[in-house]
Parts: C-alpha cells; sequence; structure tokens
C-alpha cells in the first residue's frame, strides 16, 4: 500500500500531531508499506529517515505562498498513492480537499485530535468558551469562513478517523459526517517509575509541559501554584507564549519556586518524569492529550482539565473546572497530604495501559483496507 500522510508539524517540531505522525510513518513503514509525508517546516527540505520519504514546506512564507507550496506538493506525491492521510480540516485538510476534488484515484481520511476553528478563535478572543461549548453559540464572519471550508473538507472526504468519541459525538451534532470512526492514541513504550517514598521529601513537585499558548491555561496554573505552601511547578515548551511566560515567571518573589525551563527533547522529558510528583494539564480544552497517557505509563498522578475528551475513559483521574483558580487550587494541595496522594499514585498505576503503537497501526491498516475494498 502507498501512503502519504498529510500533516501540519513533523519532527523536530514538537507537539502531540508531530509525536503521533512520526510513529504511525515509521510503522507503516517496517510493515512494509510506502510511506511519504508532507508537513510544513522551518524550511523547505526533503529526507528520508527509516523508510520514510519526508518532504517539507516552508512555513515562513505569507498563508496564500504555504498554501500554494503545500497543494502543488501534495498533488505532486499523490499521484500513485492509494490512501492520503489529512492531519486537520484547514492547514492541510483544505489543500488535501482540493487535490481530491479533481484526482479520485486514492481515498482521503481526515484525522481529528483537536479543533482548528475552536483554537484560533480561542487564540484571537473571539470565544472564551471551552470546545465542549463552542459550537453552540454564536460566530463572526471569520468564524462563518472557516466552518464552510471545514463542510467543503468534509464533504470531499471519504472517512473520519477521531481520537474519542467525545469529539466524534460533537462532530455529529454541527457538521455533515457521513463516514467516521473512532482510533484511540497508543501509551508509549516506558517503564513505570519506582516510587520510593522514603527518598521523597515534603514538597510536591508539579510539571507542566506542552506548547505555551492561552488556551494551555498555564498563566493560571502559576498563579495558583504560587499560593500554595510546599510545592513547585516546572514549566517546559516553547511557542507564542514563551517570552511573556518567561518574564512573569522571573518577576516573581523569589521564594516562589516556579522555574520556566523552556524547551527539552521529548526522551529527555519522558526520562524526567520520575523526578516529579504532579503531572497537572490545565487547558480550556483538550482531546486527546498524549501528556496524559504518557502520565498514565509512568505512573505520575495526573491533574487533568474537566474540559478533556479523555475524561470518560480513564474515569480514575482526578479533574477540575479550568476556569475555576478555586478547584485547581484544592485538587493540587489535596495530593501535598501524603496518604492522600499515595492512594492516589495507586489508583494511577493499576490504570491498564497495553495499547501500543502496533494496535494504532493494525487499526488503520484494517481501516484503510476496508475502504479501499
Amino acid at each position: 500500500m502507498r501512503i502519504l500522510i498529510a500533516t501540519g508539524i513533523y519532527p523536530p517540531d514538537i507537539g502531540g500531531p508531530a509525536t503521533y505522525t512520526h510513529m504511525i510513518a515509521k510503522k507503516f513503514a517496517a510493515e512494509g508499506h510506502d510511506v511519504f509525508v508532507l508537513s510544513y517546516g522551518d524550511k523547505q527540505a526533503s529526507f528520508s529517515e527509516k523508510g520514510v520519504q519526508v518532504s517539507l514546506v516552508s512555513r515562513t512564507s505569507n498563508v496564500l505562498v504555504r498554501y500554494m507550496a503545500y497543494f502543488g506538493q501534495l498533488w505532486r506525491l499523490s499521484k500513485h498513492v492509494d490512501v492520503m492521510y489529512a492531519h486537520d480540516l484547514v492547514s492541510v485538510g483544505l489543500c488535501a480537499a482540493l487535490v481530491r476534488s479533481v484526482r479520485s484515484s486514492f481515498r482521503l481520511i481526515i484525522r481529528l485530535g483537536g479543533d482548528f476553528l475552536w483554537e484560533k478563535a480561542y487564540a484571537q478572543s473571539f470565544t472564551t468558551r471551552p470546545l465542549s461549548t463552542y459550537y453552540d453559540s454564536s460566530k463572526n464572519m471569520t468564524e462563518r469562513f472557516f466552518m464552510k471550508i471545514y463542510k467543503y473538507v468534509l464533504l470531499k472526504t471519504d472517512h473520519v478517523v477521531f481520537s474519542t468519541s467525545w469529539q466524534q459525538k460533537l462532530y455529529n451534532r454541527f457538521f455533515s459526517v457521513d463516514s467516521s470512526s473512532v482510533i484511540m492514541n497508543a501509551f508509549p513504550d516506558v517503564s513505570p517509575c519506582i516510587y520510593d517514598s522514603s527518598e521523597r521529601t515534603s514538597m510536591r513537585r508539579v510539571l507542566f509541559a506542552g506548547r505555551l499558548i492561552e488556551l494551555k491555561n498555564i498563566t493560571r496554573l502559576c498563579q495558583v501554584v504560587s499560593s500554595i505552601e510546599k510545592v513547585t511547578l516546572d514549566v517546559v515548551g516553547t511557542g507564542p507564549q514563551k517570552d511573556s511566560l518567561s518574564q512573569y515567571i522571573a518577576s516573581l518573589p523569589s521564594n516562589v519556586g516556579i522555574s520556566f525551563l523552556g524547551y527539552v527533547p521529548h526522551d529527555e522529558l519522558l526520562e524526567s518524569f520520575c523526578s516529579y510528583d504532579i503531572i497537572v494539564i490545565p487547558s480550556i480544552t483538550e482531546v486527546s492529550p498524549h501528556l496524559l497517557l504518557e502520565a498514565i505509563a509512568r505512573g505520575i498522578p495526573v491533574l487533568l482539565t474537566k474540559e478533556c475528551g479523555l475524561v470518560s475513559a480513564f474515569p480514575t483521574i482526578k479533574t477540575f473546572d479550568p476556569f475555576s483558580d478555586e478547584e485547581l487550587r484544592m485538587a493540587i494541595e489535596s495530593l501535598v497530604d501524603n496518604a492522600t496522594y499515595n492512594a492516589y499514585r495507586i489508583a494511577v498505576q493499576q490504570i491498564p495501559h497495553t495499547r501500543g503503537g502496533n494496535d494504532v497501526v493494525d487499526d488503520h491498516l484494517s481501516l484503510f483496507n476496508k475502504l479501499l475494498a
């Protein structure tokens, strides 16, 4: 099978979509399939990596030039493929749909693990709502324009893959999705951390890791942690809020234990989990955060936003309202108590986490073969 993966980011870029597409591309190639990846990058480039042919379109150009270049590359690469697997509805999905409208020799499959429009609307202050209620509200002209793009792309798509049933149900309410399925993400292949309570101090070390953007709610987390005794926080990541966050953290009193670590390579980050007591995911919305699965696999207690597509999948995980300082503060303070913390850590370690990358690939290949039959 010849598979073309169209994505917005790919390593060395960091983020869930980059991690996901890199993993499935390598595993598709290892199964003997011809795999091509097209992504945006810091500069135009082409290279081969473990049997995967990767092409990058420079993201430094303006939007129109960038999209035209991406469309041209998709057109060239799609000539002999069986499946085009696009990973959003706009930045790559629109180009994929345009190619599909004039070339019907392949199946177009869209994977959704986030929501481009809601993220854009939140970043530009069009909305303060979480994704769960965003589509219930009225839309401005820009939002209506992007919703037309959504509907056009979905019309040209043969199948939509969601990472959670939560988002699948949401889209079935507001868009015409004729054919869809859910393929859940994989847990990383890592060993649980060995926890020795005798080696722990009375301090709780908290970690935030992710893209530094407003919807990740990092400033709220910093403000809450700064008011709690016996808790420190490390902020890991990069993104548009990097400078403002680092300056804000640097301006805090010296006795506030909040540190900005910036970018940390993914493998090093996973390895460092064992030195932390709590991982907090405070986002206004997360559809299917890889960080949650990584924390569970490592056996690290997680505090998770209630606005998440995986809440029902992991009822053991403690959640909080991302709009409430008080709920977040109470959730963190509850784990300062040793008995509560140890009981929760044991509960997290008992969550089954056997689903791996091979299961994800098997689910995809089964779907692709069914659509090609």
